[in-house]
């Protein structure tokens, strides 16, 4: 085993030699980093105000340090001392923490906000430029366009806005087509009970609108599309789940098309149309012409009239 000494100075009449180390922090810190006390050096700490050693106890150190490689710890990192920073959470997962309280943690598949309420606040954004959008396409996604207000953008350009009182428009100047690939849509505020309600029902080409939720006791319109299997390119209008009339696909008016008798519109007109009314035991003055005048007779509210010759 070899013996280090140190002469300290290094240059001028008088030294001192160095023959041991001394106890850790065992003398006032100074500003070099450790003290020479007789003959030995003794060593002290860094600290938010001297440098020195890293010991294994807590410690807190002073000016921006860099690491060149990864930094490992079996603890946590906080910043200063209102317990706020990261941690390391269960399994292969770590957690942002504010002041003591986990808030949002990212595991290997997912990532899950654990406070609640804590929301993402983010600038507004624009149609062009999102605030939530995704990559390699930033505008396409979720922005605001004013107070209190939600927009949904596509390449750039609004395709569904809600404002502050929840009023919704939906396509824009460049839209062509608005496809719904569900089977039924319904718009009132109570779907179960309420009307007045439209239903639009997609089914091999069908729209329904309907007064109401149960088809069976509301009027509604269906309209057949070319596409539907035996109905195609008709409008039908029902009351009370019972086909009251339709329009075929030639244009033919159908009135009564359900258990009642049917009948065109151009049959009503010819069989229902102008009558001539004929009056019978009529006085015998009434055979010359028409009635002298009429007698107006009101009873309950209503009122009707008798012919009278004289």
């Amino acid at each position: 085993m070899s013996t280090l000494y140190i002469r300290y100075p290094a240059t001028g009449t008088s030294s001192t030699t160095v023959t041991t180390i001394g106890t850790i922090d065992s003398v006032t810190a100074s500003a070099n980093g450790g003290v020479i006390s007789g003959n030995s050096l003794i060593f002290q700490s860094a600290s938010a105000t001297v440098p020195g050693l890293v010991n294994t106890t807590n410690q807190t150190f002073a000016g921006p340090k860099t690491f060149n490689n990864d930094v490992s710890t079996g603890g946590n990192f906080r910043f200063n001392a209102d317990n706020s920073g990261l941690t390391h959470a269960a399994g292969n997962s770590a957690s942002l923490m504010a002041a003591g309280a986990e808030i949002l943690r990212a595991g290997t598949t997912a990532l899950t906000v654990v406070a609640s309420p804590c929301p993402f606040i983010q600038n507004a954004g624009t149609a062009a430029a999102t605030s939530y959008s995704f990559s390699g396409s930033a505008g396409s996604g979720m922005y605001s366009p004013g107070a209190n207000q939600v927009g949904l953008a596509s390449n750039g350009t609004a395709g569904l806005t809600m404002s502050s009182v929840q009023d919704v428009n939906m396509g824009s100047a460049n839209s062509t087509n608005m496809q719904l690939l569900s089977d039924n849509f319904f718009f009132g505020r109570n779907i179960s009970t309420e009307a007045p309600l439209i239903c639009n029902q997609v089914n091999d080409g069908n729209l329904r609108l309907s007064g109401g939720a149960s088809s069976s006791t509301h009027g509604r319109i269906n309209l057949f599309g070319h596409s539907h299997a035996t109905l195609a390119d008709i409008i039908q209008f029902q009351t009370a789940g019972t086909t009251a009339g339709q329009i075929s696909a030639t244009q033919a008016w159908t009135i009564g098309a359900g258990t009642s008798t049917q009948h065109t519109l151009q049959t009503l007109l010819a069989t229902n149309g102008a009558q001539t009314a004929t009056m019978t035991n009529l006085p015998a003055a009434a055979t010359s012409g028409n009635p002298n005048g009429w007698l107006q007779i009101t009873v309950n509210g209503t009122t009707s009239y008798i012919p009278f010759w004289h």
